[in-house]
């Protein structure tokens, strides 16, 4: 009989096991399929979600070829301080207007900071030399695939057994 059988966590070892490295249920639940193929292929989610760590996360994207963008919070939440709200169009139509001169004095004609004017323009830039690679990456990989991924990078790590 084990430790986690018997109830008690003498071992250092017990205290890293979760509920995914030790439960083959529930790592079969549909639910939990779900979740970890959103996590892992469509949003980039912060803390524990669908068994993993923002780090397994993250090594397996890269296995499989997947990029998630960041969301912008702030955007969705209004905190954009005191400054009026600037979107893309507005720089870029700035930018061509004033093509000499210096970004700091596109900020102040648009009432936003530095960050603000490059940060879209980076934006711009990376959509347009994308645009054509965006065919070729925006595919989703498959659930088997996630899973492949998953085995791969978080199964290699967790070496516990699933002894019922």
């Amino acid at each position: 009989m084990s430790d986690r059988d018997s109830g008690s966590s003498s071992s250092a070892d017990d205290s890293s096991e979760t509920a995914c490295s030790t439960d083959i249920d529930l790592y079969l639940h549909p639910l939990l399929a779900d979740c970890l193929y959103k996590a892992v292929a469509q949003t980039d989610v912060s803390g524990y979600v669908g068994c993993t760590t923002p780090k397994e996360r993250t090594a397996m994207r890269k296995l499989i070829g997947v990029k998630v963008e960041t969301e912008d919070l702030d955007s969705f939440a209004g905190a954009r301080g005191s400054r009026k709200p600037v979107d893309t169009d507005d720089v870029l139509r700035m930018h061509a207007q004033y093509p000499d001169e210096p970004l700091e004095s596109i900020a102040n004609r648009l009432e936003c900071s530095l960050s603000t004017v490059k940060r879209h323009l980076r934006k711009a830039r990376s959509a347009s030399s994308s645009s054509a690679d965006s065919a070729h990456e925006s595919q989703l990989p498959t659930m088997d695939e996630v899973f492949d991924a998953f085995e791969q990078v978080v199964e290699t790590n967790r070496v516990y057994s699933r002894a019922c």
